[in-house]
């Protein structure tokens, strides 16, 4: 049966949407490990009234100026980091592709192409439910944008060793919690140290911590 989910998976106009979410899965992977970030993404849709910023948290903003922008903020687009947004929506869309399996419908005929097209927009609108709860948790993150963590004393949340990434919790603007990727080069730490944040690796949405003196 996994064999045949398989081929059917990368079979005719399904491949679109499993393509989709192996980009999705190595982009997680990679955020993970500290690879890339949301700042790295840069996206371009070539419309002048289209206005599309992400920043280094990943929230961006968009302008609100013709039918297609309009349709895409109906759908709860720019509410929530652009990455977590795409990664609910492929998620949808490769579910209902696969669920045509048990149709037993031709992936390469017209007809599945259409479904398809159906189960685009149908994913949109999933999407667009499934997100409405979590957007007061991401307009909380959106206040903390300009934070600026450097000089800040925080509790490690993991063990942290030497040129190993963890984490550390701070409080951000208006008494929230931040929780925010570090790192060491000398001394190893372990959960629970408080640590001071002395700068940001460039390129990386990590900092350097250092103890307390």
């Amino acid at each position: 049966m996994f064999k045949e989910y398989l081929v059917y998976s990368i079979s005719g106009i399904n491949i679109l949407s499993t393509i989709l979410l192996i980009i999705i899965f190595f982009y997680w992977i990679l955020s993970l490990l500290g690879i890339i970030s949301s700042s790295d993404i840069d996206i371009d849709f070539g419309l002048d009234d289209f206005d599309l910023d992400i920043d280094g948290d990943g929230i961006y903003d968009i302008n609100t100026h013709n039918p297609f922008v309009k349709i895409l903020s109906f759908g709860n687009f720019g509410v929530v980091p652009f990455m977590f947004y795409m990664t609910i929506y492929i998620a949808y869309l490769w579910t209902l592709t696969m669920l045509t399996f048990y149709i037993k419908l031709n992936p390469s005929s017209f007809i599945a192409i259409i479904i398809f097209l159906i189960n685009f927009i149908i994913s949109f609108f999933l999407t667009k439910y499934t997100i409405v709860p979590l957007i007061p948790f991401f307009q909380g993150l959106e206040e903390n944008i300009e934070f600026n963590p450097l000089g800040k004393i925080g509790i490690l949340t993991t063990d942290l060793q030497i040129n190993r990434l963890g984490t550390i919790k701070i409080l951000g603007e208006k008494g929230r919690e931040v929780i925010l990727n570090v790192m060491s080069k000398e001394i190893n730490y372990k959960k629970g140290d408080k640590v001071l944040i002395l700068e940001k690796i460039e390129n990386r949405d990590v900092y350097l911590v250092a103890t307390i003196k």
